[in-house]
């Protein structure tokens, strides 16, 4: 679980550092994508923090919802992403 919250923090930080900085194709996100990338990378964030205690007190159903959760709002920011290219 540390492996996959350290993966999950990388991500956010990406997202983070990357709001006013080319991304992917556009040369600057627009504001909703920006933003949409904050909010993404504070869910993750807290995601990651998650199954950080998850690892600690080995609980394998927290685990399961933490991966469950970060991957839906990882899923639910890529349609964001198609939404904002069009």
């Amino acid at each position: 679980m540390i492996v996959y919250a350290l993966v999950l923090v990388g991500l956010a930080a990406f997202l983070l550092t990357h709001r006013n900085r080319p991304f992917l194709t556009m040369s600057v996100p627009t504001p909703e994508l920006a933003s949409n990338m904050l909010l993404t990378s504070i869910l993750i964030i807290v995601c990651a923090i998650v199954c950080i205690v998850a690892g600690i007190i080995v609980s394998k159903m927290l685990a399961l919802i933490a991966i469950t959760v970060s991957v839906i709002f990882v899923g639910i920011f890529g349609f964001s992403i198609l939404s904002a290219m069009n």
